[in-house]
């Protein structure tokens, strides 16, 4: 599967490009855990334990920007409310 998507949950956007193998969180005002390290960047994928659907949840990881070959991050989302494909940025 690829392809790039968004995947919006309670108070978050995320997109997921499934073709770069890479992850971006963007938090909204609505966000219940609110800003978090790393927000706002792109993020090579390491491993999917949770892949998003619609009513759960998603869990992801990569390398920590700071110190990728020591540290890893992980993100798990909120419930998840919609799922749509993204066209790419021009």
């Amino acid at each position: 599967m690829g392809g790039r998507w968004l995947v919006t949950t309670q108070g978050s956007t995320r997109v997921w490009d499934l073709d770069t193998w890479t992850y971006e969180r963007r938090p909204g005002p609505d966000s219940l855990s609110g800003p978090m390290p790393y927000d706002n960047q792109r993020h090579r994928i390491t491993r999917v334990d949770w892949w998003p659907a619609v009513g759960g949840q998603s869990l992801l990881y990569y390398d920590d920007p700071s110190n990728p070959w020591e540290r890893e991050q992980f993100r798990r989302s909120s419930v998840i409310t919609r799922i749509e494909t993204s066209p790419r940025p021009r």
